[in-house]
């Protein structure tokens, strides 16, 4: 009976037909492992550039949050309550820009405008409360008085906003936590955030205050650490 049969080569030829293939695609594969480290080095970049690893504050794309205590405000938002920020008062605002060395006595006054001392009139003469108590539900920042503090939050807003309208990415974020340590070479300290919460902004109307809210996201571990 005639059939068609294939003939397989005898096992030591096949062993060395692919052993030879194998030499042959190793330079390949060298050169497909160096174009995927090429793009992951250029999705993570590893310069001082890079915030997540070299990280240093921005005058209004940066708010610390000093009070309360880091727990108590990753709590809050982790149960899906806001944050409210306090806008310090007029007198909060003198006596920490005067507090680098010129002193306010009772009857001199700051222009808030010009930054310049007058004595024609009296502190209790400003329209607006010498002192605005803190909520229990608002951030404390280092920012002084509140157009400071409305500017940041604006500039914070305008910017996550942009990016994720054009790039389709969130980019604003609550660090919690920063590792320090030494550069490699020249040994400049630097600051790296480790946790990263995605927080939004959320007002009812363009002159209403804003409000901190975390996103549907979760929190995660800096991915230039990890």
């Amino acid at each position: 009976v005639l059939q068609n049969v294939s003939v397989a080569a005898p096992p030591a030829v096949v062993i060395e037909r692919r052993r030879a293939m194998m030499e042959e695609s190793a330079p390949i594969r060298d050169r497909i492992r160096q174009q995927i480290d090429k793009w992951t080095d250029d999705l993570i970049d590893l310069t001082r550039s890079n915030r997540l690893l070299n990280f240093r504050p921005h005058k209004l794309l940066t708010a610390e949050i000093l009070e309360p205590s880091w727990d108590a405000v990753v709590d809050g938002l982790k149960d899906g309550r806001h944050w409210d920020f306090y806008l310090p008062g007029d007198a909060d605002y003198v006596n920490d820009v005067l507090d680098t060395g010129e002193e306010l006595v009772q009857n001199d006054i700051i222009d808030l405008d010009t930054k310049d001392v007058s004595s024609k009139e009296t502190l209790e003469d400003l329209d607006t409360p010498l002192e605005t108590p803190r909520s229990q539900n608002e951030l404390v920042t280092n920012k002084v008085d509140r157009s400071s503090i409305n500017r940041t939050l604006r500039s914070l807003e305008r910017r996550s906003s942009q990016e994720f309208m054009d790039k389709g990415l969130w980019v604003l974020y609550l660090a919690v936590g920063f590792l320090t340590w030494n550069w490699p070479g020249d040994d400049s300290e630097v600051n790296s955030p480790l946790i990263l919460i995605p927080v939004t902004f959320q007002r009812e109307s363009p002159s209403a205050p804003f409000r901190l809210f975390q996103t549907e996201d979760d929190l995660a571990v800096n991915p230039v650490l990890a």
